[in-house]
């Protein structure tokens, strides 16, 4: 409800001009730290850029979950769930 009223009101819209129209799209203060968290998109064929360890494991995962393993569940949790069904 907060983040709702805090975008409907004038007072926190940038726009180009007073009364204008266009307005930039901001996203409000509640979801900051959401947002900070994320991580930028990496083309998968971008040479230029040097892959992380994460983003390998991500990339090796996904792949995996394409493949028709495990059912969509990351490796750790297949691995639990599996423990657990014995």
């Amino acid at each position: 409800l907060k983040s709702k009223l805090w975008a409907a009101d004038p007072a926190n819209r940038v726009c180009d001009a007073p009364g204008s129209w266009y307005c930039v799209g901001q996203y409000p203060p509640a979801l900051q730290e959401f947002i900070n968290s994320r991580r930028n998109f990496k083309q998968l064929e971008d040479f230029n850029v040097k892959r992380d360890a994460a983003s390998q494991k991500y990339h090796e995962e996904y792949m995996r979950r394409m493949g028709g393993g495990a059912g969509g569940r990351p490796a750790e949790s297949a691995a639990a769930a599996a423990a657990a069904a014995e």
